[in-house]
């Protein structure tokens, strides 16, 4: 089955997906909501987590981390009850990251 992919503004569709394109696709707009949805509280963390550590320069490298943690946990399966377990895993991955951070400069 061949589905067109949508087109801002109703533009003629130039390309169309099929099977694992058109799985990507959604996998990708369904990130996207829950990239609005994080974003904030995932920048929030990062920076409280660099501050604790007393190292702000490493807190766009948290960030970075959280958001690829998020994308590999499929946030948008959740809703407002998994709330704390996302944060809670979004954390860890960056405390994870900020500790390779520093045996590596260390």
């Amino acid at each position: 089955m061949v589905v067109p992919v949508t087109t801002p503004f109703g533009a003629e569709p130039a390309i169309y997906a099929t099977g694992a394109q058109l799985t990507i696709y959604g996998e990708s707009r369904a990130f996207g909501r829950a990239h609005d949805r994080w974003l904030p509280r995932i920048t929030w963390e990062a920076g409280q987590i660099a501050d604790e550590y007393d190292d702000m320069d490493v807190a766009p490298d948290l960030l970075q981390e959280g958001l690829a943690r998020l994308w590999q946990l499929d946030a948008s399966r959740f809703d407002a009850h998994d709330d704390e377990w996302v944060r809670d895993e979004l954390r860890s991955a960056m405390r994870t990251a900020y500790r390779r951070h520093r045996s590596l400069v260390e």
